[in-house]
């Protein structure tokens, strides 16, 4: 799903009201609750090893989109828990490694409890950002 900062960036490119800057790389994060439309409600987990994890852009690192979907070509791990990071349930994508904006976010398909030793690990195809046409 988009937030409302990416959802704007957007729309005010496509009718030439702005330019769009595309960053160098995207940053996936995890939250245990739901970053929401404004991008502001992500609970990362706090140290116990946690980092968002740096990801490309372009066509080595997602499929072309088709209707409207989006997918990550790559696995992608996240840091070696040092300790439990508790119910993960959401995944997000941001523009920088801390803070920054959240762009797109979406509710895993069930929740992961994390405890410490751990690696999540989201394969190829695992990601899925949608801009979805409605009728």
């Amino acid at each position: 799903m988009l937030t409302y900062y990416q959802s704007n960036r957007l729309i005010n490119f496509n009718f030439g009201n702005t330019s769009y800057i595309v960053p160098d790389n995207f940053y996936i994060g995890l939250s245990s609750q739901d970053p929401g439309a404004e991008g502001i409600n992500a609970l990362e987990p706090a140290g116990g090893g946690y980092a968002r994890v740096q990801y490309g852009i372009g066509t080595s690192y997602w499929t072309e989109s088709t209707l409207g979907i989006l997918e990550n070509s790559n696995d992608i791990s996240f840091p070696k828990t040092t300790s439990t990071w508790g119910n993960i349930t959401h995944i997000f994508l941001a523009d920088s490694s801390i803070k920054g904006n959240i762009l797109y976010y979406d509710t895993l398909p069930f929740s992961v409890h994390v405890e410490s030793d751990s690696i999540i690990k989201l394969l190829a195809g695992d990601i899925k950002f949608t801009l979805l046409v409605t009728s």
